[in-house]
């Protein structure tokens, strides 16, 4: 695989795909998400050991969990990337731990911390530049696009790492979807319903 085809790959965004988890689909979310993660890999220097079959268990997933938790024929592409977070993180298909000289020592610390950071890695990318429409009781849909990344604090940072890296089941999945959900309105003013409770 070529590196241009490695980047337009790595920058698809499986979230927005209508089809995603449908066995004549898979293949090309399996790649985009292979290829982003071995590309995290290759950032840090290191030569991953990627079992893809690995990557079609995620993307297999991720229908199943949103079937159980939602109700929505579409569900928006928050509950969306709690979904794929879910499932990345109980098929955790990186085994090698990202090293101290790349990371602050706290985040390497963390238990599975390399399949949690790159499963809220790629959520975080597929969110910037996303487009959802807002429905209101009574008006016309407004389409909000997501032009902001979500930022950080170090600290955040790191609970959420914490707190995502060793999810056993989909119990979390609405808290999950509601904090990338608060994360995308925290950094793109106006994206939200209006706050009237």
């Amino acid at each position: 695989m070529s590196e241009d085809s490695d980047l337009k790959f790595a920058r698809r965004n499986i979230l927005t795909n209508p089809h995603l988890g449908a066995r004549d689909h898979i293949s090309a979310d399996v790649v985009t998400l292979g290829t982003f993660s071995e590309g995290f890999y290759n950032r840090l220097q290191i030569t991953p050991e990627l079992v893809w079959k690995d990557f079609e268990s995620i993307i297999s997933e991720i229908p199943p969990i949103l079937n159980r938790n939602t109700a929505a024929a579409s569900p928006s592409i928050f509950k969306r990337a709690a979904a794929l977070t879910i499932s990345f993180i109980q098929h955790s298909p990186l085994n090698q731990p990202f090293p101290k000289t790349s990371f602050p020592e706290v985040l390497t610390e963390i238990t599975n911390h390399q399949n949690a950071i790159v499963a809220f890695e790629y959520c975080r990318q597929c969110l910037h530049e996303a487009s959802y429409d807002l429905r209101q009781a009574g008006g016309t849909p407004k389409t909000i696009t997501l032009k902001s990344r979500i930022a950080l604090s170090d600290h955040f940072y790191y609970d959420l790492i914490h707190g995502i890296s060793n999810i056993k089941s989909d119990t979390s999945f609405h808290f999950i979807a509601l904090l990338y959900e608060s994360l995308a309105y925290k950094a793109n003013k106006g994206a939200s319903y209006p706050e009237v409770v």
